[in-house]
C-alpha cells in the first residue's frame, strides 16, 4: 500500500488596523504534525539532494520512516486519533536527531510546498499546526473552504507573507512518495489487516502449502469473522480499553487458528509468517520482530551481530555480479544465500536459541504472498473452472450472435447438440460430492467442449466469439475475469492481479503495459450486439502521463523550461488537480459517464500540454520515457512500436533476450525469497537490473545498438520515474490524517 499523500499548512492571519477581532478556528480533529507527514517522501533522491543529506543521514531517516509507518499501520482508526499527538512528537523529535536545524526547516518547507501543489493553497493553509500558529481566523477558514476564496482574497498581507515564509524558495517539481507497504504484522502482533496467522491462510499458495482442507478453509473465514466483528466493536471504546480489546482480539484469533489446524500446520504457518516477514522488511527487520525475539530472547548485541551479518553477505553477492558471466555463480550463491544465512545466525545464538531456531525459520516457502491481501476463497474452488466459450454457448443461438459470426444452418444444428450434452454433462458432474473430483471434471468438461465448438466454427469465427465474449463479460465490470482459467493464462494474471480485479479494482490500474496491449488484441472491434458499457471495455489512460512527468525534477532539468513556458504549464497542473482528480472517486452507478469524462479530459490535458512544448522538448521527452521503459525492463522497451520498428530483431535475438530476461526474473525472485526486500536487497536488484542489461546489448548488433542509443538520446542526468501514473490521489477519496483539512 501506497504511503497517503499527505500535507499542509496554514497560515497566520495578521489582522489590519482597527478590524475588530475575531474568534479563533474552532479546535479541529487531531491531525498528524507537517514533519511526519513528510514522512512519505523520505525515499525520494530529490529530497536527499536538495536537502544535502549524507549517506548516514538518508540511511537513518529511511529506517526512522519504516519503523514509523510500522508503527502507525498496526492502530487501528481509532488508536491513530486517540493517539496522533503522541506519533507525531515521537516522529518530530526523532527528525530532529537525524536533520540539522536548516534540514528541519526546508524539509517543513517542501511538505506544505507539496501539500499546496497536491491540495491547493486554499487547502492547504487550513493544517491546525499552522493555523494556530498564524491565528487564522474561523471567518477566513470559511470563506477558504466554503467560499473557496483564494489566498491572496481571504488572508491579509502579514499572512500571504508569512505563508511565503513557511514555504520558502518555490520548487516546480513535485516529490514521489515512498513505495514501502505499510506491512500486515508479524506474529501476534495486529497489522493492518489483522494478524499474520489468519491473512496468510487467504492465500491459495498458502492453502496448498498446509494442504487445508474446505472444511478448515471454512472455520478459519468463520473466526477471521469473529475477529473483525471484536474490533468493530472495539472501536467504539476509549483509546486504553481499546488497545486491551484489540490484543485480546489478537490472542483470541490466534488461539482459534490453532483450534482449526494440525499441529504441524500451525508451526508451519508461523514459518511462513517469518519467511514473508522477511521479503517484506528483510532479515534485519524480521529477526528484530516480536515473534522472533519473543521466542529467540535476543540481546541486543545479538541483533546488532545479525544485521551485519545480512548486510555483509549482500554486499559479498553483488560483487558477483560486478563481473560480466557471473551470473550462474551468482544464482548459486544466491539459491544458498538463506542457507548459508541460517548457519551464520547460528553462531550468534546460544544452545537453547538454537534449538528454538529450527521451528521459528522452517525450510523455504516457495508460495507467493504479500501484496494485495485476498479475499477467502477455497484452495480448489468450483468458482474458476469456467471457460468464455463453453459458459457462452447458449449464446451462438442468438440473432445478433448468429448474424455477427455469419453462422449457417448446419453449424447452429451441431452446435445446439454440443450444447445440450455440455448442459447433461455438467449436470450429472455438479452431483458430486467430491469438491476436487468435481473440479477436475468440470475442468475436463470445458475443455472437451471448447475444443468440440472450435471445431465446428471456422477460426475466425471462433476468434470472434472469444471476443464477443471478452466484451460481454467486461460491459459493466472486469471482476469474473479471475473465474476465467483461459483469459488468466492468456493474459499472465498474478495471483495479486487477481485479487484486486475480484475486488472491483479498475482493469487499467491492475495491468502492466505489455498485458494492456495484449488485451485490446483480445477484446477485438466493438461488437455492437450488446448494450453500450457502463464502464469501457477497452483500457484507456486514466493519468495525463506527460503532465506526470513534467513534475519530476530529473524531466524538469532536462527540458530546462523558460519562464514563460513554466507560467503556463502551471495552471494547467492545477487544472488536472481540480477537475480531473475528484473523477477518480466518482461510482459508474453514481455517473455512468464518469470514465468517458475523464479519459477525455486526459486527452484534452495532454493535447494542451503538448502544444505548450517545442519539439525538441517532445523529442526529448518521448527519450526520457523510453529510458525509464528501459529499467523496468528491456523487454518492455523493444515491444515499443518504434523501436521494434528500428530494431528489427530476429527470432533468434529475441528467444535469447527472453531467455535472460526470464533468467534475471528468477533471480529476483530468489533475491526476495532469501534475502527480503528493501537495504541490501534493493542494492542488489539494481546491480542486477544493470548486469542484464549489458547481457542483453551484447546479443544486439552494432547497428542495433546504434538504432537503440539514438531512440533513448544521451544519458539522463538524475534518477528516472517509477511510474508515469498520478495514482489515486487522496483529496478525491477522503480526508486522511495526511491531507489538509477539506
Amino acid at each position: 500500500m501506497r504511503r497517503l499523500l499527505v500535507i499542509a499548512a496554514l497560515l497566520l492571519v495578521g489582522r489590519p488596523a482597527g478590524a475588530q477581532v475575531e474568534p479563533p478556528v474552532p479546535v479541529p480533529a487531531p491531525s498528524l504534525s507537517v514533519l511526519t507527514v513528510a514522512l512519505q517522501y523520505v525515499d525520494d533522491p530529490t529530497l536527499h539532494e536538495e536537502l544535502k543529506l549524507s549517506e548516514d543521514q538518508v540511511r537513518r531517516l529511511v529506517r526512522h520512516a519504516d519503523r514509523w509507518f510500522q508503527e502507525y499501520g498496526a492502530l487501528s482508526t481509532s488508536q491513530r486519533n486517540a493517539q496522533m499527538t503522541e506519533l507525531s512528537k515521537a516522529s518530530d523529535k526523532a527528525l530532529g536527531e537525524i536533520l540539522k536545524p536548516e534540514q528541519l526547516r526546508r524539509l517543513k518547507q517542501l511538505t506544505l510546498q507539496m501539500a499546496a501543489r497536491r491540495f491547493g493553497d486554499e487547502r492547504a493553509v487550513r493544517h491546525p499546526e499552522v493555523a494556530e500558529a498564524l491565528g487564522l481566523t474561523a471567518e477566513q477558514a470559511t470563506l477558504l473552504r466554503v467560499k473557496k476564496l483564494r489566498i491572496a482574497d481571504a488572508l491579509t498581507k502579514e499572512q500571504q507573507v508569512k505563508w511565503a515564509e513557511m514555504t520558502g524558495q518555490p520548487v516546480r517539481w513535485v516529490l514521489q512518495m515512498s513505495k514501502h507497504r505499510l506491512p500486515f504484522g508479524s506474529g501476534a502482533v495486529t497489522g493492518v489487516g489483522g494478524p499474520m496467522v489468519i491473512l496468510l491462510p487467504r492465500y491459495r499458495s498458502v492453502q496448498q502449502e498446509l494442504k487445508l482442507t474446505a472444511e478448515q478453509i471454512q472455520r478459519l473465514q468463520s473466526a477471521d469473522t469473529t475477529y473483525r466483528n471484536a474490533l468493530a466493536i472495539a472501536q467504539g471504546l476509549e483509546a486504553a480499553a481499546q488497545a486491551k480489546a484489540v490484543a485480546e482480539a489478537a490472542r483470541a484469533v490466534e488461539k482459534a487458528v490453532d483450534a482449526v489446524l494440525k499441529p504441524e500446520q500451525s508451526i508451519r504457518l508461523r514459518q511462513i509468517a517469518f519467511q514473508a516477514s522477511i521479503r517484506e522488511r528483510g532479515w534485519g527487520e524480521a529477526l528484530n520482530s516480536p515473534l522472533v525475539k519473543n521466542e529467540l530472547r535476543l540481546s541486543t548485541d545479538q541483533l546488532k551481530q545479525l544485521v551485519r551479518i545480512d548486510a555483509d553477505r549482500a554486499r559479498r553477492l553483488e560483487a558477483l555480479l560486478a563481473k560480466e558471466g557471473d551470473f550462474d555463480a551468482f544464482a548459486r550463491a544466491l539459491a544458498e544465500y538463506g542457507k548459508e544465512t541460517q548457519e551464520e545466525i547460528r553462531k550468534v545464538l546460544d544452545a537453547e536459541q538454537q534449538a528454538k531456531w529450527k521451528d521459528v525459520a522452517g525450510v523455504p516457502f516457495t508460495g507467493e504472498v504479500g501484496g494485495w491481501v485476498p479475499s477467502w476463497r477455497a484452495a480448489s474452488s468450483t468458482a474458476s473452472v469456467s471457460s468464455l466459450v463453453s459458459t457462452g454457448m447458449a449464446t451462438l443461438n442468438t440473432q445478433p450472435i448468429k448474424t455477427e459470426l455469419k453462422l449457417t444452418a448446419d453449424q447452429l444444428k451441431k452446435l445446439n447438440l454440443l450444447y445440450e450434452q455440455f448442459s447433461m454433462e455438467r449436470a450429472a458432474i455438479s452431483g458430486e460430492a467430491n469438491l476436487q473430483e468435481r473440479t477436475t471434471r468440470l475442468l475436463e468438461l470445458h475443455k472437451k467442449s471448447d475444443a468440440e465448438v472450435a471445431g465446428v466454427l471456422t477460426a475466425d469465427q471462433f476468434k470472434r466469439f472469444k471476443e464477443i465474449r471478452l466484451q460481454t463479460l467486461t460491459r459493466s465490470t472486469t471482476v469474473m475475469l479471475p473465474n476465467y482459467p483461459d483469459v488468466v493464462e492468456e493474459l499472465k494474471l498474478t495471483e495479486e492481479q487477481q485479487d484486486r480485479l475480484r475486488v472491483g479494482v479498475h482493469l487499467a490500474d491492475v495491468l502492466t503495459r505489455k498485458q494492456k496491449l495484449l488485451w485490446e488484441k483480445m477484446i477485438g472491434p466493438p461488437y455492437k450486439g450488446i448494450p453500450p458499457p457502463t464502464r469501457p471495455v477497452t483500457v484507456m489512460s486514466r493519468t495525463p502521463a506527460t503532465l506526470f512527468a513534467l513534475t519530476h525534477k530529473t524531466t524538469l532539468d532536462e527540458l530546462k523550461l523558460p519562464d514563460d513556458q513554466w507560467a503556463k504549464l502551471r495552471p494547467i497542473q492545477d487544472g488536472w488537480r481540480d477537475r480531473g482528480e475528484p473523477l477518480y472517486s466518482v461510482s459508474p452507478a453514481t455517473d455512468p459517464e464518469a470514465e468517458k469524462k475523464l479519459s477525455t479530459l486526459v486527452k484534452e490535458v495532454e493535447g494542451t500540454v503538448a502544444a505548450l512544448l517545442t519539439a525538441e522538448q517532445k523529442d526529448r521527452l518521448q527519450e526520457i520515457e523510453r529510458r525509464r521503459i528501459a529499467r523496468t525492463g528491456l523487454d518492455e522497451l523493444f515491444d515499443l512500436p518504434e523501436v521494434e520498428k528500428e530494431l528489427a530483431l530476429t527470432n533468434d535475438q529475441r528467444n535469447k533476450i527472453e531467455s535472460m530476461m526470464a533468467e534475471a526474473e528468477k533471480l529476483r525472485q530468489l533475491i526476495l525469497r532469501e534475502i527480503g526486500s528493501g537495504g541490501p536487497a534493493t542494492a542488489l536488484e539494481e546491480k542486477l537490473d544493470r548486469a542484464t542489461e549489458k547481457r542483453v546489448l551484447a546479443a544486439l548488433t552494432d547497428r542495433q545498438r546504434a538504432a537503440l542509443e539514438k531512440l533513448l538520446g544521451k544519458p539522463v542526468k538524475g534518477p528516472l520515474l517509477a511510474t508515469t501514473s498520478f495514482g489515486v490521489p487522496m483529496n478525491a477519496t477522503g480526508v486522511s490524517a495526511f491531507a489538509p483539512p477539506r
